[in-house]
């Protein structure tokens, strides 16, 4: 995953610059021998696997690259969601062999919800069954796109890769046995003279010149007058697809070996002419902040020797070491005590840094991940203040009148964090999808246990701690069986606590099954002196499309008088209430999802407190989920597994007795992808299983695809499970 910065008017000549080698790093790491710079964890080198995303701030060719290294495996999915939060431009990494798998579904939709260009690299094209243009194939039909070779090998080998730079009607030839660590190539410029090559570069040539002249006036000149595709200059082709990329109409699609360096530089090439730098990117909330800084935290670390690390994306203004900053979501002020560059798990201290940039600060107690940081409270005043009067433009004047006479959007009611908030969008969590119990090894090391996961859980947003009072115990909830893994390892040897984790259990979802439910609650109860009275009626809807709920509907006000004059204060302590309310279902308390819910009536008595209101609507909230037919809903994961002919049947075999649906079974190059929707609770110890299934040759990648309704015979297994009695 890439961010470009400072990009120059720098020409397709370049890559000439190239060619005796210009990947200056200071040694090259490799997988297999657990030595690279960005999977610097002990559990990630001793795994061969990215756990952690990793930031990595290098120069090339006059230009600034921040790059950020993350995990493939849905375990860790939160890191790839977080860096493509603060990101300008993404390198997706494709295995050559197998094109697009689950996992890269969705982490492309990840990508295209923040609406990042992307290029694609196709990795280990030397593998004997590695196929560029199938891939392409496979690219263009599950991802929905439009690919646009720019490089395309032509051979590949252990020791040797060729590929046509169709841009620059170029050869280039990595052997190893004359640069044995791939950092310098040949290039040759190809001519008519070699028919078979030349036709090869005319036909992606024409291919690019085609497509981009829809979205370029420049090629389309060239097109309209007739000018040969061969004579068409290289800079016009970068900048009509630098553009198209960026406005995501196109995909650039290239191929090399990364373990063997081959292919790497024109990709960092790549990345300097077709990625967009942080000018290219339209943010609009950095227009409320002028001069002042807006930074985005992303990520957390708590380092042994430095204390908490913050990693920042500034987009606005300028962050200095000693100084004090704003922390706009948490209201502190704060000094940051030193201002780094980071280089995976190295750190550089520098004085300060600008926009565009991914920096490290030390000194911050408070902070959290999603939060936004500015220079002081009086910016984020200003950027408040910016961002109303934007808004109030936008609305026009007889808008803001109404807004004005308004209660519920009263300023003096408003809370001047809540307006706050919504400048910089945070991160998206994804929910968990397994939990257990965890149980340190005596009384004297509990606080350390609990040190230990608060500090977890501030690195890490999709670990969720629990406190159960009525067993005492602690509940780990995480995004799977090898991130739980990763979790108690972490504990044990970063932290030297024995902790002990009970069975993984499957975090079931309850819905509700009847289309509406309306409920009256009534409160009425002293405390003290004060009276409290709330008397609100609000309706339960059933809705798939609602996942998650953000917030209370209002009525209409014409046909509801009690609504009024009601207070947005009233309105945040309601939607409070709520949300309590879903987060425990009346089933077995997991949380309740795909409900909407509607305010119809709302009454209170003089001097009630905010909290009776919000519990008065936690209240009438259980009762009418109570009253809506509740389901349990299972967690159903999308399983694509990759096998030799031969262990086909056995594997179908086996996903039969795993309430399996199967969706698909294709061919490709003597190789069974199956394709299948497998309750999540059915895959418990499957990595195992399959291992001893296929005598270890299979493989398989999966990914959460839906939460779907139990039949009735296994909602009440899973009942009698959890409580130990029938229903």
């Amino acid at each position: 995953m890439i961010i470009n910065k400072k990009f120059n008017d720098t020409t397709y000549q370049i890559i000439e610059e190239m060619k005796n080698g210009r990947l200056h790093c200071p040694s090259f790491g490799s997988v297999d021998d657990g030595d690279t710079v960005t999977d610097y964890m002990d559990q990630e080198r001793e795994r061969g696997i990215t756990i952690t995303s990793a930031a990595v701030t290098f120069d090339w060719n006059k230009h600034r690259i921040n790059l950020l290294d993350t995990p493939g495996h849905i375990d860790f999915t939160v890191e790839v969601e977080r860096c493509l939060r603060v990101l300008d431009g993404t390198v997706t990494v494709l295995d050559a062999a197998a094109g697009v798998e689950a996992q890269t579904l969705t982490v492309w939709r990840q990508a295209e919800r923040y609406n990042i260009p992307s290029i694609i690299y196709l990795n280990k094209m030397d593998k004997p069954n590695a196929d560029f243009q199938q891939c392409l194939q496979s690219i263009e039909d599950k991802l929905h796109v439009k690919t646009m070779p720019i490089y395309v090998p032509i051979s590949c080998d252990r020791n040797s890769l060729k590929q046509i730079d169709v841009v620059g009607k170029n050869l280039l030839t990595w052997d190893l046995t004359e640069s044995p660590d791939g950092r310098k190539f040949d290039i040759k410029k190809i001519s008519e003279a070699d028919q078979t090559l030349w036709e090869e570069m005319m036909k992606w040539r024409t291919a690019i010149v085609e497509t981009i002249a829809d979205f370029d006036s420049k090629l389309e000149d060239h097109v309209l007058s007739n000018t040969p595709v061969a004579d068409i200059p290289a800079i016009d082709l970068v900048q009509g697809l630098r553009q198209a990329t960026i406005d995501r109409h196109v995909v650039p699609v290239m191929g090399g070996s990364s373990l063997r360096n081959m292919g790497i530089q024109p990709l960092i090439d790549s990345i300097c002419l077709y990625l967009p730098n942080p000018g290219d990117r339209n943010f609009e909330f950095t227009k409320f902040y002028g001069k002042d800084l807006c930074a985005l935290v992303f990520k957390i670390v708590h380092h042994k020797e430095r204390g908490t690390l913050t990693f920042l994306r500034i987009y606005n203004g300028e962050i200095k070491g000693k100084t004090n900053i704003y922390n706009v979501n948490q209201n502190v002020s704060e000094k940051v005590t030193r201002l780094l560059q980071v280089y995976a798990d190295s750190f550089q201290e520098i004085p300060f840094s600008g926009p565009g940039n991914i920096v490290c600060v030390t000194g911050l107690k408070s902070v959290r991940t999603g939060d936004t940081i500015t220079s002081s409270q009086p910016a984020a005043r200003r950027a408040r203040k910016n961002m109303l009067k934007v808004q109030a433009e936008e609305l026009g004047s007889a808008s803001q009148q109404a807004i004005q006479s308004s209660n519920l959007c009263d300023e003096d009611d408003i809370d001047e964090d809540d307006i706050s908030d919504s400048i910089l969008a945070g991160i998206q969590i994804p929910p968990p999808v397994f939990f257990c119990s965890i149980e340190s090894p005596s009384m004297s090391s509990q606080r350390k246990m609990e040190l230990a996961l608060e500090c977890l859980q501030r690195e890490d947003p999709s670990l969720h701690v629990e406190f159960k009072e009525e067993t005492s115990q602690t509940i780990l909830s995480g995004m799977g069986e090898l991130h739980m893994e990763v979790i108690k390892n972490r504990i044990i040897k970063e932290y030297k606590v024995d902790v002990d984790l009970g069975p993984l259990q499957v975090a079931y979802r309850e819905a509700i099954s009847r289309k509406e439910v309306v409920h009256n609650e009534n409160l009425d109860t002293w405390i003290g002196n004060q009276h409290h009275t709330v008397n609100l009626t609000m309706a339960i809807n059933h809705n798939p499309a609602a996942e998650k709920f953000t917030h209370v509907k209002i009525a209409n006000k014409e046909k509801n008088p009690s609504l009024q004059n009601i207070k947005w204060k009233h309105v945040r302590a309601i939607e409070n209430g709520v949300k309590a309310a879903l987060s425990s279902g009346p089933i077995l308390g997991y949380p309740v999802i795909n409900v909407e819910v509607s305010l119809l009536n709302f009454d209170i008595g003089r001097g009630t407190s905010l909290p009776m209101i919000g519990a008065c609507a936690s209240q009438c909230v259980r009762h009418a989920l109570e009253q809506a037919d509740p389901r349990l809903q299972e967690p159903v994961m999308k399983l694509e597994i990759s096998t030799e002919e031969e262990w086909l049947s056995s594997i179908l075999k086996d996903l039969a007795m795993r309430r399996c649906e199967l969706d698909a079974v294709h061919y490709r190059d003597g190789v069974r992808l199956v394709e299948a929707s497998v309750p999540l609770v059915e895959l418990r110890g499957y990595s195992s299983d399959l291992r001893q299934i296929t005598s270890g040759t299979a493989s398989f990648v999966m990914e959460l695809s839906q939460f779907r309704n139990m039949s009735d015979e296994d909602e009440q297994k899973v009942i009698e499970t959890a409580t130990g009695f029938a229903s």
